[in-house]
């Protein structure tokens, strides 16, 4: 199966420099779509560290096929979430939003832990979650329209990095958190 990624130059997204260093290069080593090295680079101006020149928004599905969030309740994938949980709050009875939730097995994690916790997950490349008790969003986060201050804690693990605008995530973020969240 042929896919055609397409490529874009970007600048940064935290101050707008068009100037950069790479620091390293890196190949798609999961699913080979291409043979093109990824640079990865830093800003000369504010220090971002993102990939320049970047897959376009619409050439990103082709790195998430169906089965990419499939097995993230193994027991590797338990110890990254006992690890990641030691640095939230007590989560009974608060409203969490975990973005790029994949199919909410960290969700599914905390629930074992605060059982009483509502749980929300948005995944743009993820159809669905496993678990009823997650209000789920098949979207990206700035397609969602969250009411403001609604969220308790807003936790992402290993997903910022891959966004094209990580600026306007921070920014909703911002936005739907309680004050003191």
């Amino acid at each position: 199966m042929a896919f055609k990624i397409t490529l874009e130059h970007v600048p940064c997204d935290l101050c707008g420099c068009n100037e950069y260093k790479v620091r390293y290069r890196q190949p798609d080593m999961w699913l080979w779509l291409n043979q093109f090295e990824f640079p990865v680079v830093e800003c000369k101006n504010c220090g971002l560290v993102y990939v320049n020149p970047r897959p376009i928004e619409e050439s990103m599905a082709y790195y998430y096929p169906d089965d990419y969030h499939d097995n993230r309740n193994s027991d590797e994938h338990i110890k990254r979430y006992k690890a990641q949980a030691k640095y939230l709050p007590d989560l009974n009875f608060k409203k969490v939003l975990d973005i790029g939730c994949a199919r909410g097995d960290f969700l599914a994690y905390l629930k074992t832990l605060y059982p009483y916790i509502e749980a929300y997950g948005v995944d743009t490349y993820s159809k669905s979650v496993n678990y009823d008790f997650i209000n789920f969003h098949n979207k990206n986060l700035l397609e969602c329209g969250f009411e403001s201050e609604f969220f308790d804690v807003i936790c992402s693990f290993a997903v910022f990095e891959h966004l094209h605008t990580p600026s306007k995530y921070f920014k909703e973020c911002g936005r739907i958190l309680k004050r003191g969240g």
